[in-house]
């Protein structure tokens, strides 16, 4: 507990550090932002711009990486169900492992998709699962995200924590951009392959925390140049709260009090200091118009740009 307490004490000192860093460029737009696009909630007659004006998808993105120092974190739920509500949505990998996990989680996601949609279509590959779940009064298909087509166009389309499972992101991406509806919003959950956590898992354990069914690992960098091969293109990315922490779960407790206590609070600090080490991230994503080219060398050149690395 005094360990948590230190962290959140030094991650606050960390966070007013943030809000005394000088504005560079100034513009009127109705709240103020310090370097690095960092909202200080103080005022709200201006915004601050780090290095340069930055506008559409690679200000977005650079928001994203560099200015979510003293902004909050987001749960997935709390960011889902929003944009759900009311919308005609489509759930990909809906089911939690198996019908009866799924079913007696209080807080699976599926079901409180469903709560607050006008309508709610579960998408997976296990079939008998899913025959138990439809059997349950939810409405879902079995199907494969990489082989077949979507079931019709919805206004929301949901992948929460699946596209680390899948061995070829660029078909699903199409798949999802195929499912949305013009006006429509993807929303694509996943771990940050950069995590801190895992780093200590590797040191104490000699192996990741990885789920043996991952194929893949992403971070920001990764995920926007993949999606910028896609037919999709990045509205917003936002970081999400902490998920896990190394040795939680060890049955142990002299491992659990003398390493995941302090090690948690180190990573609590790391991620304070740097958001770009987060454990989970998510992107809202929406169809690219229709006749938009793309420019690989330019996207290549914008994607180096969300990170602020100069050219070479």
């Amino acid at each position: 507990m005094r360990v948590g307490l230190v962290a959140d004490r030094v991650a606050s000192l960390f966070r007013r550090g943030a809000d005394r860093v000088p504005a560079r460029h100034v513009h009127d737009n109705g709240r103020r932002l310090c370097r690095g696009g960092v909202e200080h909630p103080a005022e709200q007659d201006r915004v601050v711009v780090g290095r340069a004006d930055r506008s559409g998808r690679a200000g977005r993105i650079h928001d994203f990486l560099t200015g979510g120092r003293t902004g909050p974190r987001r749960s997935k739920r709390d960011l889902i169900l929003p944009l759900c509500e009311g919308k005609s949505v489509l759930d990909l990998g809906c089911v939690e492992h198996s019908w009866r996990m799924s079913v007696e989680n209080p807080s699976w996601l599926h079901a409180e998709i469903a709560r607050v949609a006008s309508s709610c279509l579960g998408v997976d590959f296990l079939d008998r699962d899913v025959e138990e779940l439809n059997a349950r009064g939810f409405d879902m298909v079995a199907g494969n995200v990489l082989t077949d087509d979507p079931p019709g166009r919805f206004e929301v389309v949901v992948a929460g924590d699946l596209i680390e499972h899948l061995e070829n992101p660029g078909v699903f991406l199409r798949y999802v951009a195929d499912a949305l509806t013009d006006e429509g919003i993807a929303i694509v959950t996943t771990p940050n392959a950069l995590y801190p956590a895992q780093l200590w898992s590797v040191l104490g354990r000699g192996r990741p925390e990885i789920n043996p069914e991952h194929v893949a690992l992403y971070d920001p960098f990764t995920f926007a140049n993949l999606v910028e091969r896609s037919p999709l293109r990045i509205r917003q990315l936002v970081w999400l709260d902490l998920t896990w922490s190394a040795f939680s779960g060890s049955r142990n407790p002299l491992v659990r009090a003398g390493a995941w206590a302090p090690l948690h609070a180190l990573t609590r600090l790391a991620v304070a200091a740097r958001p770009y080490l987060g454990s989970d991230f998510a992107a809202l994503l929406e169809r690219r118009p229709d006749g938009e080219a793309v420019d690989r060398e330019e996207s290549a050149r914008r994607v180096m740009g969300f990170l602020g690395r100069p050219e070479r």
